[in-house]
């Protein structure tokens, strides 16, 4: 069966994991005002067969602050997953297909500080043109203090050797735009930590995420 609400919101505890990141941390005394990155919709992976292959790819903030674009091998299509959990809370979009070869923006954004001093973020989705994705694909989520920490991440289960992932080599997160409460992030002062994941790399300011060990 066809079935995108059998994916979790995680993946499940199996063999497998190949988690790829970058973290950064802002300026000193700067927080998250909105952060945008670019990244095309991969291949479909030739072998569905295994339906305990699950992939998200996301850029993120704080501690769950993500749009998320997710595939299992019990769907399989390609879709959208905004997400947000602060504490025992969370908070989830709709979900929404997508094609290969799409163009996606994930955007976190912070919507407004509110009159007793918290944050509210927005995630949600936009494309290549600047048109959002449907509303209810977003979501929302209000912290009691600002976000500091970015990152940007792959996280794929279930296929220890890569065959069930996509064909490409990389995920390439691309045209990535910061931006903190003192304005433009330059890309030159973001200092991506890449010591988890030793094959990743910067190219021109973008950062391209191994899908295999």
């Amino acid at each position: 069966m066809n079935d995108r609400s059998a994916a979790p919101v995680s993946a499940p505890d199996i063999a497998g994991e190949n988690h790829h990141h970058a973290w950064a941390k802002l300026p000193k005394g700067e927080y998250l005002t909105e952060m945008r990155t670019t990244w095309v919709v991969p291949s479909v992976p030739k072998d569905v067969s295994n339906r305990k292959v699950f992939i998200y790819l996301w850029p993120g903030a704080g501690s769950v602050l993500q749009p998320v674009l997710a595939f299992h091998a019990g769907y399989p299509k390609w879709y959208l997953h905004a997400y947000a959990i602060h504490g025992d809370e969370s908070v989830k979009g709709e979900d929404y297909d997508v094609e290969v070869g799409d163009t996606i923006v994930g955007v976190i954004k912070l919507k407004e500080i509110t009159s007793d001093g918290k944050y509210t973020y927005r995630v949600f989705f936009e494309r290549e043109d600047g048109t959002e994705y449907p509303p209810q694909t977003a979501c929302e989520q209000t912290w009691p203090e600002p976000v500091s920490g970015i990152c940007q991440y792959i996280e794929a289960f279930g296929d220890p050797d890569g065959d069930q992932y996509p064909a490409e080599e990389y995920l390439k997160m691309c045209n990535i735009k910061v931006t903190s409460n003192k304005g433009h992030v330059p890309a030159q002062s973001i200092v991506w930590d890449l010591s988890s994941s030793p094959q990743a790399k910067i190219v021109n300011g973008d950062l391209w995420l191994p899908y295999r060990t």
